[in-house]
């Protein structure tokens, strides 16, 4: 999920759109993808997100761990309810279905992956996921639904995939997390390693749209991506992106432009739920979701990144010979 370190907006994009603070921050960019699934950013946040509004003036609890930007459509206005439907779309996109086996990268605390065993009726999945304590958080829930044969969540990188996931899958997905990943070229071509011949790809993704190099959207692009952990070499458009998989052997590509049932309906949220549990919160939180709500609005307002829904399928090795 993209979130933040408060520290800037879009006064600073502005003010230091041509300064050298743009090419100093453009060298942190790989300390800063590293970092960040350590920040309080990558922990806190989905908690504050989840939080529901309780009547009578209770506190507010939390029934959900969701960590992704959500597609609000029909009319949502909750995170839980967009989150699982941005689930469903990425499911629905590929045809996930009971004969598939899954990896999944980036699994968070495991939300998709138990909707996807529950509603989709998945063989399996396997979740990998980079925070220690989002893999104990994601095994307590697993278990706590009774599913812990259907799905399994453990530890390791994108890029540097552990042992339990060196097998042949129907279905690798990734959903709201590979622009983290460092490299995006580098985790799509271990996946369709991973994938068996005529198997399935799917990823919601973050992309910069394209805008005039050193111009100020261009700016402001670099210091989101270094506040929010997106490496360097994941800044690129689309066309490099189906590049990307078609090197790696992964063919049928369809690219869809999702961000209009984002950016602006997920500032909202994050809006709105900073003002009706301000009396519960600390300032550092209320702080953060000011933050929130500010950055992805200015995003959205302005162009400066697309939420991309990404499909491909391995080719079979009888396409391969008809290539040659």
């Amino acid at each position: 999920m993209l979130a933040v370190s408060c520290g800037g907006g879009a006064t600073a994009a502005r003010k230091f759109c041509n300064s050298r603070l743009v090419f100093t921050a453009s060298r942190s960019f790989s300390h800063a993808s590293r970092s960040f699934m350590q920040s309080t950013a990558y922990s806190a946040g989905p908690h504050l997100l989840n939080l529901e509004p309780q009547p009578g003036g209770a506190p507010p609890v939390q029934r959900s761990r969701w960590c992704n930007l959500g597609l609000w459509r029909d009319g949502c206005v909750e995170f839980a309810p967009a989150c699982a439907a941005l689930a469903r779309a990425l499911a629905d996109a590929v045809d996930l279905g009971p004969s598939d086996s899954v990896l999944d990268v980036g699994v968070g605390y495991a939300e998709q992956a138990l909707l996807w065993a529950e509603e989709f009726r998945v063989r399996d999945v396997l979740g990998v996921e980079p925070s220690a304590a989002h893999v104990v958080a994601a095994r307590s829930l697993v278990d706590g639904r009774g599913l812990g044969g259907a799905v399994r969540v453990v530890r390791g990188e994108a890029n540097h995939l552990p042992l339990e996931a060196r097998r042949a899958f129907d279905v690798v997905l990734s959903l709201d997390s590979a622009y983290h990943f460092e490299s995006r070229r580098d985790f799509i071509a271990s996946a369709a390693e991973l994938l068996k011949p005529g198997g399935r790809f799917g990823a919601v993704d973050i992309l910069p749209c394209a805008h005039g190099r050193y111009g100020w959207r261009w700016a402001a692009q670099r210091l989101v991506a270094v506040a929010c952990g997106i490496p360097a070499p994941n800044l690129h458009g689309a066309a490099a992106y189906v590049d990307a998989l078609r090197d790696a052997g992964l063919g049928d590509v369809e690219v869809r432009r999702i961000e209009g049932d984002v950016f602006a309906p997920f500032a909202a949220y994050a809006t709105r739920q900073r003002r009706r549990l301000a009396p519960f919160l600390s300032l550092a939180s209320r702080c953060f979701l000011l933050c929130v709500g500010a950055l992805f609005s200015f995003i959205g307002r302005h162009r400066l990144f697309c939420v991309v829904l990404i499909t491909a399928r391995r080719t079979r090795p009888e396409e391969e010979a008809l290539r040659i």
